[in-house]
Protein backbone atom coordinates (compact mmCIF):
# COMPACT_ATOMS: atom_id res chain seq x y z
CA UNK A 1 0.00 0.00 0.00
CA UNK A 2 1.24 3.37 -0.61
CA UNK A 3 2.03 5.77 1.93
CA UNK A 4 -0.65 9.52 2.31
CA UNK A 5 1.39 12.57 2.08
CA UNK A 6 2.44 14.08 4.62
CA UNK A 7 0.30 17.03 3.94
CA UNK A 8 -2.92 15.42 3.78
CA UNK A 9 -2.14 13.54 7.23
CA UNK A 10 -1.45 16.82 8.65
CA UNK A 11 -4.31 17.56 7.27
CA UNK A 12 -6.59 15.09 8.46
CA UNK A 13 -5.07 15.16 11.91
CA UNK A 14 -5.95 18.79 12.00
CA UNK A 15 -9.90 17.80 11.04
CA UNK A 16 -9.54 15.29 13.51
CA UNK A 17 -8.92 17.61 16.28
CA UNK A 18 -10.91 20.36 15.28
CA UNK A 19 -13.89 18.04 15.21
CA UNK A 20 -13.33 17.00 18.44
CA UNK A 21 -12.96 20.41 20.18
CA UNK A 22 -16.23 21.02 18.86
CA UNK A 23 -17.50 18.20 20.43
CA UNK A 24 -16.08 18.73 23.56
CA UNK A 25 -17.18 22.57 23.19
CA UNK A 26 -20.72 22.06 22.26
CA UNK A 27 -20.96 19.43 25.23
CA UNK A 28 -19.75 21.89 27.88
CA UNK A 29 -22.47 24.20 26.75
CA UNK A 30 -25.13 21.78 26.63
CA UNK A 31 -25.94 20.24 30.33
CA UNK A 32 -27.72 17.76 28.22
CA UNK A 33 -24.94 16.33 26.74
CA UNK A 34 -22.71 15.08 29.63
CA UNK A 35 -22.76 12.29 31.55
CA UNK A 36 -26.09 11.85 33.14
CA UNK A 37 -26.18 12.71 36.97
CA UNK A 38 -26.15 10.00 39.14
CA UNK A 39 -28.78 10.22 42.65
CA UNK A 40 -27.70 7.68 45.25
CA UNK A 41 -30.23 8.80 48.10
CA UNK A 42 -33.38 8.85 45.80
CA UNK A 43 -35.38 6.06 45.08
CA UNK A 44 -36.16 4.59 41.75
CA UNK A 45 -39.10 5.77 40.03
CA UNK A 46 -39.83 8.47 42.88
CA UNK A 47 -42.32 10.96 41.29
CA UNK A 48 -40.94 14.10 42.71
CA UNK A 49 -37.48 13.09 41.25
CA UNK A 50 -38.96 12.44 37.97
CA UNK A 51 -40.82 15.82 38.07
CA UNK A 52 -37.58 17.75 38.79
CA UNK A 53 -35.30 15.85 36.31
CA UNK A 54 -37.41 16.24 33.29
CA UNK A 55 -38.31 20.48 34.13
CA UNK A 56 -34.32 20.13 34.09
CA UNK A 57 -34.39 18.47 30.97
CA UNK A 58 -36.65 20.84 29.31
CA UNK A 59 -35.61 24.19 30.55
CA UNK A 60 -31.66 23.23 29.60
CA UNK A 61 -32.34 22.31 26.11
CA UNK A 62 -31.84 25.04 23.41
CA UNK A 63 -34.38 23.61 21.17
CA UNK A 64 -37.74 22.78 23.76
CA UNK A 65 -40.27 26.07 24.11
CA UNK A 66 -39.81 25.75 27.77
CA UNK A 67 -35.66 26.57 27.75
CA UNK A 68 -34.64 29.16 30.55
CA UNK A 69 -31.12 31.02 29.77
CA UNK A 70 -28.73 30.44 32.42
CA UNK A 71 -28.79 33.85 34.31
CA UNK A 72 -32.68 33.49 34.88
CA UNK A 73 -31.94 29.85 36.14
CA UNK A 74 -32.93 30.62 39.59
CA UNK A 75 -33.06 28.18 42.59
CA UNK A 76 -34.80 29.13 46.26
CA UNK A 77 -34.66 27.09 48.88
CA UNK A 78 -35.67 26.67 52.51
CA UNK A 79 -32.99 25.54 54.83
CA UNK A 80 -34.67 23.87 58.30
CA UNK A 81 -36.71 21.29 57.20
CA UNK A 82 -36.10 21.24 53.69
CA UNK A 83 -31.94 20.68 53.66
CA UNK A 84 -31.15 20.26 57.38
CA UNK A 85 -32.72 18.69 60.37
CA UNK A 86 -35.31 20.62 61.83
CA UNK A 87 -36.44 18.29 65.20
CA UNK A 88 -32.97 18.04 67.14
CA UNK A 89 -35.37 18.17 68.62
CA UNK A 90 -35.84 21.75 67.77
CA UNK A 91 -34.37 24.29 65.27
CA UNK A 92 -30.48 24.57 65.26
CA UNK A 93 -31.24 28.43 66.30
CA UNK A 94 -33.46 27.90 68.85
CA UNK A 95 -30.90 25.11 70.27
CA UNK A 96 -27.89 27.56 70.09
CA UNK A 97 -29.96 30.35 72.57
CA UNK A 98 -31.08 27.41 74.90
CA UNK A 99 -27.21 26.49 75.11
CA UNK A 100 -25.73 29.86 75.42
CA UNK A 101 -28.07 31.11 78.00
CA UNK A 102 -28.73 27.81 80.04
CA UNK A 103 -25.29 26.50 79.34
CA UNK A 104 -22.63 28.25 78.03
CA UNK A 105 -20.25 28.64 81.39
CA UNK A 106 -19.13 31.94 80.18
CA UNK A 107 -22.42 33.85 79.57
CA UNK A 108 -25.14 32.00 81.78
CA UNK A 109 -24.38 33.75 84.88
CA UNK A 110 -24.95 37.27 83.59
CA UNK A 111 -27.67 36.08 81.16
CA UNK A 112 -30.84 38.43 81.95
CA UNK A 113 -33.52 37.23 83.75
CA UNK A 114 -36.09 37.49 80.93
CA UNK A 115 -33.72 35.69 78.71
CA UNK A 116 -33.39 32.30 80.98
CA UNK A 117 -37.07 32.82 82.00
CA UNK A 118 -37.02 32.08 77.74
CA UNK A 119 -34.80 29.71 77.35
CA UNK A 120 -35.91 27.73 79.94
CA UNK A 121 -39.89 27.43 78.88
CA UNK A 122 -38.44 26.83 74.92
CA UNK A 123 -36.38 23.37 76.06
CA UNK A 124 -39.28 22.67 78.39
CA UNK A 125 -41.94 23.19 75.82
CA UNK A 126 -39.92 21.23 73.12
CA UNK A 127 -39.80 17.77 74.45
CA UNK A 128 -43.50 17.50 72.59
CA UNK A 129 -42.14 19.23 69.31
CA UNK A 130 -40.79 22.69 67.92
CA UNK A 131 -41.97 25.02 70.22
CA UNK A 132 -44.85 27.90 68.88
CA UNK A 133 -45.05 31.22 69.51
CA UNK A 134 -41.31 32.14 69.97
CA UNK A 135 -40.49 33.64 66.96
CA UNK A 136 -39.89 36.81 67.14
CA UNK A 137 -39.23 37.07 71.20
CA UNK A 138 -36.67 34.05 70.61
CA UNK A 139 -35.32 36.07 67.35
CA UNK A 140 -34.95 39.77 69.75
CA UNK A 141 -33.18 37.14 72.46
CA UNK A 142 -30.51 35.68 70.27
CA UNK A 143 -29.43 38.68 68.62
CA UNK A 144 -28.86 40.27 72.58
CA UNK A 145 -27.47 37.04 73.49
CA UNK A 146 -24.58 37.38 70.87
CA UNK A 147 -24.24 40.78 70.97
CA UNK A 148 -20.54 42.40 70.68
CA UNK A 149 -19.07 38.97 68.49
CA UNK A 150 -17.18 39.97 65.57
CA UNK A 151 -19.03 38.06 62.53
CA UNK A 152 -16.04 35.59 62.55
CA UNK A 153 -16.16 35.15 66.31
CA UNK A 154 -19.98 34.12 65.88
CA UNK A 155 -19.63 31.80 63.09
CA UNK A 156 -16.98 30.02 65.03
CA UNK A 157 -19.01 29.53 67.86
CA UNK A 158 -22.23 28.24 65.94
CA UNK A 159 -19.19 25.47 64.28
CA UNK A 160 -17.91 24.78 67.64
CA UNK A 161 -21.83 24.60 69.04
CA UNK A 162 -22.47 22.44 65.88
CA UNK A 163 -19.84 19.64 66.76
CA UNK A 164 -22.02 18.23 69.26
CA UNK A 165 -24.15 15.12 69.39
CA UNK A 166 -27.39 15.78 67.61
CA UNK A 167 -30.07 14.98 70.10
CA UNK A 168 -32.60 12.48 69.54
CA UNK A 169 -30.16 10.82 67.22
CA UNK A 170 -27.16 8.15 67.47
CA UNK A 171 -24.34 8.13 64.92
CA UNK A 172 -24.25 12.14 63.94
CA UNK A 173 -23.21 15.47 65.04
CA UNK A 174 -25.25 18.48 65.04
CA UNK A 175 -22.86 19.85 62.07
CA UNK A 176 -23.76 16.76 59.81
CA UNK A 177 -27.74 16.89 60.66
CA UNK A 178 -27.88 17.82 56.39
CA UNK A 179 -30.83 15.81 54.08
CA UNK A 180 -28.24 13.72 51.65
CA UNK A 181 -30.95 13.62 49.28
CA UNK A 182 -31.54 17.35 49.29
CA UNK A 183 -27.85 18.05 49.26
CA UNK A 184 -27.62 16.03 46.25
CA UNK A 185 -30.65 17.69 44.42
CA UNK A 186 -28.31 21.31 44.81
CA UNK A 187 -25.01 19.44 43.84
CA UNK A 188 -27.14 18.41 40.65
CA UNK A 189 -28.71 21.79 39.98
CA UNK A 190 -25.39 23.84 40.29
CA UNK A 191 -24.23 20.91 37.47
CA UNK A 192 -27.12 22.11 34.95
CA UNK A 193 -26.15 25.92 35.45
CA UNK A 194 -28.95 26.40 38.30
CA UNK A 195 -27.99 29.45 40.58
CA UNK A 196 -28.79 28.13 43.68
CA UNK A 197 -30.17 30.53 47.00
CA UNK A 198 -30.75 29.62 51.07
CA UNK A 199 -33.65 31.56 52.13
CA UNK A 200 -34.32 30.76 55.59
CA UNK A 201 -35.93 31.98 59.17
CA UNK A 202 -32.76 31.25 60.92
CA UNK A 203 -30.28 34.17 61.36
CA UNK A 204 -28.05 34.51 58.33
CA UNK A 205 -24.58 34.35 59.72
CA UNK A 206 -25.64 30.44 61.44
CA UNK A 207 -26.83 29.83 58.28
CA UNK A 208 -23.79 30.93 56.80
CA UNK A 209 -21.50 28.85 59.10
CA UNK A 210 -23.75 26.17 58.91
CA UNK A 211 -23.76 25.48 55.13
CA UNK A 212 -20.02 26.26 54.60
CA UNK A 213 -19.52 22.64 56.29
CA UNK A 214 -21.42 20.88 53.51
CA UNK A 215 -22.42 23.40 50.27
CA UNK A 216 -19.85 25.43 48.23
CA UNK A 217 -21.83 28.63 48.40
CA UNK A 218 -20.96 31.93 48.01
CA UNK A 219 -22.16 33.60 51.04
CA UNK A 220 -24.62 36.26 49.22
CA UNK A 221 -26.38 33.49 48.05
CA UNK A 222 -27.25 32.51 51.67
CA UNK A 223 -30.34 35.13 53.10
CA UNK A 224 -31.94 34.29 56.22
CA UNK A 225 -33.10 36.59 59.30
CA UNK A 226 -31.47 39.53 60.46
CA UNK A 227 -29.29 40.91 62.94
CA UNK A 228 -28.19 44.61 63.22
CA UNK A 229 -24.50 45.35 62.72
CA UNK A 230 -22.17 47.88 64.18
CA UNK A 231 -18.46 48.99 64.60
CA UNK A 232 -16.46 47.71 67.32
CA UNK A 233 -15.68 51.36 68.19
CA UNK A 234 -19.29 53.17 67.46
CA UNK A 235 -20.81 53.21 71.30
CA UNK A 236 -24.21 55.04 72.19
CA UNK A 237 -23.35 56.53 68.51
CA UNK A 238 -26.27 56.07 65.84
CA UNK A 239 -25.58 54.60 62.39
CA UNK A 240 -25.85 57.79 60.66
CA UNK A 241 -23.88 59.79 63.39
CA UNK A 242 -20.65 57.57 63.35
CA UNK A 243 -17.72 57.18 61.02
CA UNK A 244 -16.11 53.72 60.33
CA UNK A 245 -12.53 53.82 61.93
CA UNK A 246 -9.25 52.26 60.73
CA UNK A 247 -9.10 50.28 64.07
CA UNK A 248 -13.38 49.63 63.52
CA UNK A 249 -14.75 46.00 63.30
CA UNK A 250 -18.07 44.83 62.36
CA UNK A 251 -19.71 43.19 65.21
CA UNK A 252 -23.34 41.87 65.78
CA UNK A 253 -25.60 44.39 67.74
CA UNK A 254 -28.32 43.62 69.82
CA UNK A 255 -31.29 44.71 67.18
CA UNK A 256 -33.41 42.34 65.79
CA UNK A 257 -34.60 43.56 62.41
CA UNK A 258 -36.26 41.20 59.97
CA UNK A 259 -37.65 36.90 60.26
CA UNK A 260 -37.15 35.82 56.72
CA UNK A 261 -40.39 33.58 56.80
CA UNK A 262 -43.55 33.92 55.22
CA UNK A 263 -44.07 37.38 53.45
CA UNK A 264 -40.69 38.66 54.42
CA UNK A 265 -39.44 35.43 52.54
CA UNK A 266 -41.02 37.09 49.28
CA UNK A 267 -39.43 40.56 50.57
CA UNK A 268 -35.80 39.27 50.83
CA UNK A 269 -35.77 37.54 47.43
CA UNK A 270 -37.09 40.68 45.65
CA UNK A 271 -34.86 42.71 47.87
CA UNK A 272 -31.68 40.75 47.74
CA UNK A 273 -32.04 38.75 44.27
CA UNK A 274 -33.97 41.57 42.24
CA UNK A 275 -35.12 38.51 40.03
CA UNK A 276 -38.02 35.38 40.07
CA UNK A 277 -36.99 32.24 40.59
CA UNK A 278 -37.93 29.57 38.67
CA UNK A 279 -37.80 26.96 41.22
CA UNK A 280 -38.51 26.71 44.83
CA UNK A 281 -38.09 24.09 47.92
CA UNK A 282 -39.82 24.51 50.98
CA UNK A 283 -40.80 22.19 54.08
CA UNK A 284 -43.76 24.24 55.80
CA UNK A 285 -46.30 26.91 55.44
CA UNK A 286 -44.09 29.62 56.46
CA UNK A 287 -42.68 28.72 52.85
CA UNK A 288 -46.09 28.81 50.87
CA UNK A 289 -45.65 32.28 49.91
CA UNK A 290 -41.82 31.85 48.43
CA UNK A 291 -43.43 28.72 46.55
CA UNK A 292 -46.09 30.79 45.34
CA UNK A 293 -43.70 33.17 43.99
CA UNK A 294 -41.84 30.86 41.83
CA UNK A 295 -45.44 29.49 40.24
CA UNK A 296 -46.28 32.62 39.78
CA UNK A 297 -43.53 33.76 37.81
CA UNK A 298 -44.89 34.33 34.16
CA UNK A 299 -42.03 34.88 32.04
CA UNK A 300 -40.78 30.91 32.57
CA UNK A 301 -41.99 27.49 33.52
CA UNK A 302 -41.28 27.07 36.99
CA UNK A 303 -42.25 24.59 39.97
CA UNK A 304 -42.44 24.15 43.30
CA UNK A 305 -41.72 21.32 45.78
CA UNK A 306 -42.65 20.57 49.32
CA UNK A 307 -40.90 18.23 51.91
CA UNK A 308 -42.89 16.14 53.67
CA UNK A 309 -41.90 15.08 57.14
CA UNK A 310 -43.60 11.71 56.82
CA UNK A 311 -40.61 9.32 58.03
CA UNK A 312 -41.13 7.99 61.69
CA UNK A 313 -38.50 5.27 62.17
CA UNK A 314 -35.32 7.21 60.44
CA UNK A 315 -36.91 10.81 61.66
CA UNK A 316 -39.25 12.71 63.50
CA UNK A 317 -41.52 12.86 60.90
CA UNK A 318 -45.73 11.94 61.41
CA UNK A 319 -48.13 10.31 59.45
CA UNK A 320 -50.35 13.39 59.92
CA UNK A 321 -48.09 15.49 57.91
CA UNK A 322 -49.19 13.77 54.73
CA UNK A 323 -52.78 14.59 55.08
CA UNK A 324 -52.45 18.12 56.13
CA UNK A 325 -50.00 18.94 53.18
CA UNK A 326 -50.91 16.30 50.48
CA UNK A 327 -54.29 17.75 49.68
CA UNK A 328 -52.95 21.67 49.77
CA UNK A 329 -49.92 20.74 47.62
CA UNK A 330 -52.41 18.83 44.85
CA UNK A 331 -54.48 22.20 44.64
CA UNK A 332 -51.60 24.45 44.45
CA UNK A 333 -49.97 22.46 41.56
CA UNK A 334 -47.21 21.75 43.76
CA UNK A 335 -45.13 18.51 43.79
CA UNK A 336 -44.08 16.64 47.21
CA UNK A 337 -41.39 14.98 48.36
CA UNK A 338 -41.82 12.15 51.04
CA UNK A 339 -38.82 11.94 53.19
CA UNK A 340 -40.57 7.89 54.04
CA UNK A 341 -41.07 6.88 50.54
CA UNK A 342 -38.74 8.91 48.24
CA UNK A 343 -34.86 8.87 50.01
CA UNK A 344 -33.30 6.00 50.45
CA UNK A 345 -31.04 7.33 53.26
CA UNK A 346 -32.03 10.69 55.06
CA UNK A 347 -28.51 10.94 56.88
CA UNK A 348 -26.56 7.89 56.24
CA UNK A 349 -26.88 4.67 57.16
CA UNK A 350 -24.62 4.72 60.16
CA UNK A 351 -27.46 7.30 61.46
CA UNK A 352 -30.20 6.08 64.38
CA UNK A 353 -33.15 7.51 66.01
CA UNK A 354 -33.04 6.89 69.43
CA UNK A 355 -36.69 7.78 70.41
CA UNK A 356 -40.07 7.96 69.68
CA UNK A 357 -42.08 10.03 67.61
CA UNK A 358 -45.15 11.83 69.41
CA UNK A 359 -48.39 12.22 67.00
Amino acid sequence: ASEAPAGAEANSEAAALAETETAEAASAGDPAKSEPFTFQYWEDGAPALSALTEYVDAVTDPANADFIPVEDRLAVFDMDGTIIAELDPMYFDYTIFCHRILDDPDYKDIAAADMVQVASEIREKSANGIPRGYEITHSEMLARAFAGMTIEEFKAYVLDFAEKDAQGFEGMKRVDSFYKPMLEVIKYLEENDFTVYIVSGTDVWICRALLSTCLDLPENQIIGSITNLVASGQGEKGMLDYVYAKEDEMVRGDTFITKAIKMNKNFLIEEHIGQTPVLAFGNSSGDFSMLRLCTNNTEYRSESFFVIADDAERDYGKESNRETYIPQMEESGWHYISMRDDWTTIYGENVVKITETAD
